[in-house]
Parts: structure tokens; C-alpha cells; sequence
């Protein structure tokens, strides 16, 4: 659902399956209880993980001038909107969730070469991109997926 919507925006960045979110939570909330992770520090990470996120998948002008530095630091709209690319390989690079550094400490960094099309090829029609078209996504195959050719959308 995430990387199918194809005009990336600030609701992109909540728009994640409801059995994916929880299974998401409860593997934070296990991972952290495991190794004894303070619960505040837990909801600071949360809380900076939610206004990054919500910023890098904006809309907003890329940062230029004095403070520029920052998408090296953190992740930015310029810098994660190249992973929302419809190119699998712009897609396979700028990963960080917070901090833009692991992707240049890691090789995954990439800057973007032109006009960038965000979305799934086999999600762009504006049915595939209904409420409870979305829901079902994940059912269904898509192009470039072992036995799919593009997906299967029962008839209006």
C-alpha cells in the first residue's frame, strides 16, 4: 500500500496495511521489551520517527542554501522521495527512516537523476487506488512477482 501511491505526500507516510502496522508494533514493542529498552526512550524514538517521517514524505521544496547539510543528517523529502521511485533500482536505495547517514555509511545512498514517477506499475489506476481496492493489495499479483503479470481487479 505504502509504495503504491503513486502522488507521494505527507498521507503517504501513514498509509500502511493494518495487519502490517500492528505486526510492526508488536515486533518493536517484543525487540525493545528483549533488550530492556526504557519505554520513554521508545516513545522519543516514535515520536521523532512520526514528524520525520511525515516530513520526508511531503511534498516540501528541497532544502537549499545554509542549511543543506541537513539531508545528510536526517531524511528528507528530497532526499526519500527517490525511494518511492516506480525504477526498482531508485527504489532499492535511500532506505533511512530518521538518519540519511546510514545510507551513505552503507552504499544504499542515491541522488536523484531527473524527474522522479513515484508508485507501483501495476497499482496506477485510480480504482487500484480506492480504500478497499488498497486492502486487498496485497492479495493480489502484480508485475515483476513470481506468477503475476499486473493485477487481477474483478470487474466494476
Amino acid at each position: 500500500m505504502h509504495h503504491s501511491d503513486p502522488e507521494v505526500d505527507a498521507t503517504t507516510a501513514i498509509r500502511h496495511h493494518p495487519p502490517e502496522a500492528l505486526a510492526g508494533v508488536a515486533l518493536m514493542g517484543a525487540a525493545t521489551g528483549l533488550v530492556g529498552v526504557a519505554p520513554a526512550a521508545v516513545a522519543l524514538y516514535a515520536a521523532l520517527d512520526w514528524t520525520v517521517q511525515l516530513i520526508a514524505h511531503s511534498n516540501l521544496r528541497p532544502v537549499r542554501g545554509r542549511v543543506a547539510w541537513l539531508g545528510r543528517v536526517v531524511v528528507t523529502p528530497e532526499f526519500h522521495r527517490l525511494h518511492h521511485s516506480r525504477r526498482r533500482v531508485e527504489t532499492d536505495s535511500n532506505y533511512g527512516q530518521v538518519f540519511a547517514f546510514w545510507d551513505l555509511l552503507f552504499g544504499t545512498f542515491r541522488r536523484a537523476a531527473g524527474c522522479i514517477e513515484c508508485g507501483l506499475d501495476s497499482f496506477r489506476d485510480a480504482r487500484s487506488q480506492s480504500p478497499h481496492w488498497l486492502l486487498v493489495q496485497p492479495l493480489l499479483p502484480r508485475e515483476g512477482a513470481p506468477g503475476g503479470d499486473g493485477p487481477v481487479l474483478p470487474a466494476a
